[in-house]
């Protein structure tokens, strides 16, 4: 393998693009989508609801990362919290 020009950090390598995921989606979602399928089934008792909802959030969520390993970092920064609410 020949050595890298002076002044690169990094070759580019098709493994760099990869991710760990679980159930097909990044950390943070599979485990706020297990917590909220939990939540639904166990203490407010609606089993049903939930594995409906488990099943149908993990369908399109692996199917968004699958095409873009990265877009639920893209969502997470369009969400916009503005600093103070007012109702008036």
């Amino acid at each position: 393998m020949s050595e890298a020009p002076d002044g690169w950090v990094i070759q580019e390598w098709r493994a760099l693009a990869r991710r760990p995921l679980i159930l097909g989606l990044p950390f943070g979602a599979a485990g706020t989508l297990l917590i909220l399928s939990a939540f639904l089934g166990v203490i407010a008792g609606f089993l049903i609801a939930a594995a409906i909802l488990f099943l149908s959030l993990w369908t399109i969520g692996a199917a968004i990362t699958r095409y873009d390993p990265w877009a639920w970092e893209l969502f997470l920064g369009m969400i916009r919290v503005p600093g103070t609410l007012r109702a008036s």
